[in-house]
């Protein structure tokens, strides 16, 4: 049985793994994509049903992001409709390399605030860009028929196969 280990961040408090992710070729499986990916940082996040992904990476798959048709995704705040983009493979880096097909992916974009500062009496306003985060979501981990192990006595966990 192989394994794909999650990394534990002690300062953030949440588990993470390295995965790729790559645009699924329609009618083939996700081998088709195999050495083509892009590697990226995922959050493992038990509280989501679908993997979402950050705008920048869409735009670094070559999506452009304005014509994805919109989905409402909602969460713990609300509903939201996002950006969806259909047929993706993530590839698991553990003791094999591991491909699976999704449905599709939520792209999260990045957020834009206005702050406004005063400094020596002067009145500024700037605008913030808040980066979006790769979240890996249970959709995932079903597709791969895997189950997931956390030990936080240890501060590890693994995806097992």
């Amino acid at each position: 049985m192989g394994r794909i280990p999650l990394r534990f961040n002690e300062m953030k408090r949440h588990f993470s793994l390295t995965a790729g992710i790559a645009l699924g070729r329609p009618g083939m499986g996700p081998n088709a994509s195999l050495g083509t990916w892009l590697r990226n940082e995922f959050i493992f996040d038990t509280g989501t049903t679908t993997t979402s992904i950050a705008e920048e990476v869409a735009e670094r798959l070559g999506v452009d992001v304005e014509k994805l048709a919109l989905v409402d995704v909602g969460g713990v705040t609300g509903v939201a409709k996002r950006p969806f983009l259909p047929e993706v493979d993530i590839w698991f880096l553990g003791d094999d390399f591991q491909g699976v097909r999704l449905s599709g992916v939520v792209v999260l974009r990045i957020l834009r605030e206005k702050r406004r500062e005063q400094k020596s009496g002067v009145r500024q306003e700037r605008i913030v860009r808040l980066p979006a985060l790769n979240l890996l979501g249970l959709d995932a981990v079903e597709a791969l028929g895997a189950r997931v192990t956390f030990d936080f006595k240890k501060k590890a966990g693994w995806i097992e196969l």
